[in-house]
């Protein structure tokens, strides 16, 4: 089969893990890799399509005379929605919400992102057994458009959505890994395919992704019909320029009463306010015990034995002893 799945990039398929292809949009996935337990005995629609009532359109088609159906069904317009995490507007889509957002009944107000993205920034399912709604994915896209530091893919210049970081040591090149693929020019080291996922010894050899400059492929190399940098970024230019968090404030005893007064109106600074000041007064709590620092604890040399390490990316604190994940590259700089 010449096909091959939009998530996995695979085109192998067993009796059990067919290649389907959705009868509106024509994105084709694996049952396995898009969560579909059985082949429909008719047609078959995505997700996506069905949120919108595609399925519902067709039906309605089918009464009509072939010729009339089929007209219809080539008039169908690409769906407007787009992926919240990176630039590319067709794909495997499936919803995305924050956990315990109570789901809109409004199709149009649905947001959306590709399982393939979601795989890549190590997102999950709200429910593992109808895979239909990813959970964290805005907080993701969030985490990067408000940090100080302006991240953007470096295929498509784009700062739209969330990215993943080539894997050359002190490389910093970041990617959208639909851009990666697309292009061609990048090495992308999969971790799944359309069995599942992959084996190996060491598996921190998976789910890695190298810029152009890191991946050597020779330009006889990239695959036919992949997009080009100029492609990339033509498409990344029919979105509008991603919103930038604005510039902190003033510290609040230098703002004027009316300026105090637009501070106080904004529930975030409210609650940054507080925590701030509870926590000038309780001392700051750990985010993963959530007990006061015990800064009254201190060594010989004065300094405190377990003081709260704060996120330079998410501003979270935590003490070392508490958090279990990779250890502080040195005393000033710490990343969660």
């Amino acid at each position: 089969m010449d096909a091959v799945c939009d998530i996995c990039l695979d085109g192998d398929v067993t009796v059990d893990n067919q290649i389907l292809f959705c009868e509106s949009c024509n994105v084709a996935i694996h049952q396995a890799c898009y969560g579909i337990p059985r082949v429909p005995a008719g047609d078959y629609f995505c997700k996506a399509c069905l949120h919108f009532g595609r399925d519902k359109e067709a039906r309605a088609q089918a009464s009509r005379t072939a010729v009339a159906a089929t007209a219809a069904h080539l008039r169908h317009k690409p769906l407007k929605i787009c992926c919240e995490l990176c630039p590319r507007r067709q794909g495997a889509f499936v919803r995305a919400t924050l956990d315990g957002e109570k789901e809109s009944d409004n199709p149009n107000k649905a947001k959306w992102v590709h399982v393939t993205c979601s795989k890549w920034l190590g997102l999950s399912y709200h429910d593992e057994v109808k895979q239909d709604v990813i959970v964290d994915a805005i907080d993701v896209r969030d985490m990067f458009r408000n940090h100080d530091e302006y991240y953007q893919c470096c295929l498509c210049e784009s700062g739209r959505g969330a990215f993943n970081k080539c894997e050359e040591v002190d490389c910093n090149n970041w990617v959208h890994i639909q851009c990666a693929r697309l292009s061609g020019t990048c090495r992308v080291i999969h971790g799944e395919n359309c069995y599942g996922a992959i084996e190996i010894e060491n598996p921190k050899l998976l789910w890695r992704v190298f810029c152009p400059l890191h991946s050597d492929i020779a330009v006889d190399d990239i695959p036919k019909g992949s997009l080009s940098k100029e492609q990339l970024k033509a498409a990344a230019n029919t979105f509008p320029p991603e919103p930038r968090r604005p510039p902190p404030p003033d510290a609040f005893d230098r703002l004027s009463g009316k300026d105090r007064t637009k501070f106080w109106a904004d529930p975030t600074r409210q609650k940054q306010m507080i925590e701030r000041l509870t926590g000038m007064v309780e001392g700051a709590r750990c985010a993963v015990c959530n007990i006061i620092d015990p800064t009254d604890q201190f060594d010989a040399s004065g300094r405190s034995r377990n003081r709260l390490a704060k996120c330079t990316c998410c501003g979270v604190g935590v003490h070392r002893a508490c958090y279990m994940g990779p250890p502080p590259r040195s005393e000033k700089e710490f990343v969660c």
